[in-house]
């Protein structure tokens, strides 16, 4: 199920592209530039990064909302040419 959400993803309200990808069974994520996140699930589709109180739900395995400090931020899969 993880290995759905691998990929590369863009959000068109703020310049940042995230790397989503599964290591040790655990789902990471990586912004450009930054280190990685070994998030913890609380759901199939919503995993958080509690040490800077970031949330993931993934809507499917072509999208995902990030929440933050109260904002939210929709994040699209880019597609690979």
């Amino acid at each position: 199920m993880l290995a759905g959400y691998e990929g590369n993803y863009k959000s068109e309200q703020i310049p940042l592209e995230i790397k989503v990808f599964v290591k040790d069974g655990r789902l990471i994520v990586q912004a450009a530039g930054q280190p990685e996140l070994a998030t913890k699930a609380l759901s199939a589709t919503r995993f958080v990064f509690t040490p800077a109180n970031i949330e993931f739900e993934f809507d499917g395995a072509d999208g995902f909302t990030l929440k933050q400090g109260g904002q939210t931020f929709k994040f699209k899969k880019a597609v690979s040419k």
